[in-house]
């Protein structure tokens, strides 16, 4: 019974509750005021700005809840119907303005492995961990530092890296621990070339494999929302 105006519905923690774009009843007075009182508004997923909520009430003119003679009248209660089947209908519309603050959102890692999956590379050898990278839905082009370290191996980044790239710690061939700052961009350029190698007669004897662990850290510098 609550009213929202969202983009992707698979992001909302009640999808039962919160209702797309519009919703219309046919209910008694009572229950309006029931309803409104618990009237929510929630933004797109990560959206600010302008907008707009608008509430339109139709009474049943003088035909009753029943038989609603007039509930067709208000375009705005009914917009497939621009005029109403029995005059006259009797209704109020109000539309209220909403400014939605831009918040800051955390940055995410997205890669295969983030479920528990792991990356199986050969001894001696290593291998490419495809498919890590980095979302930030404020900005495409935030100011990020980015960490990486492994346990017992080493890790590289694309070769060669982006100019824009800076590394603080390492150089992003072969290193134990990586610390690097850039644009997000550039971050997702440098990690489409990450590769892992780990250490020389890793597995010994275990004839099963070993565990290694890659750490990722990533930071969001910029407090600036477009």
């Amino acid at each position: 019974q609550l009213l929202v105006i969202e983009e992707d519905s698979s992001t909302i923690e009640e999808p039962s509750v919160w209702k797309r774009n519009a919703i219309r009843w046919l209910l008694r007075p009572s229950d309006a005021r029931t309803i409104l009182k618990s009237l929510k508004f929630r933004s797109e997923p990560y959206g600010s700005g302008n907008a707009t909520l608008t509430i339109a009430y139709e009474d049943g003119g003088y035909g009753g809840i029943l038989t609603p003679a007039g509930v067709l009248g208000c375009y705005f209660c009914s917009p497939s119907e621009a005029v109403s089947a029995v005059e006259p209908s009797v209704y109020d519309v109000k539309t209220i303005p909403i400014i939605v603050n831009a918040v800051a959102n955390t940055p995410r890692i997205t890669s295969p492995y983030s479920s528990g999956a792991s990356a199986i590379v050969p001894e001696d050898a290593g291998g490419w961990l495809d498919g890590v990278s980095i979302f930030d839905p404020d900005d495409s082009e935030a100011a990020m530092t980015i960490q990486l370290w492994v346990e017992k191996g080493l890790v590289s980044l694309r070769e060669p890296p982006p100019e824009s790239l800076t590394f603080t710690v390492g150089d992003g061939d072969m290193d134990q621990y990586i610390v690097a700052n850039g644009p997000l961009s550039a971050i997702n350029t440098a990690l489409s070339g990450l590769r892992y190698s780990p250490e020389s007669d890793f597995t010994y004897l275990n004839s099963g494999g070993a565990l290694d662990y890659l750490h990722i850290f990533v930071e969001d510098h910029t407090d600036e929302f477009i």
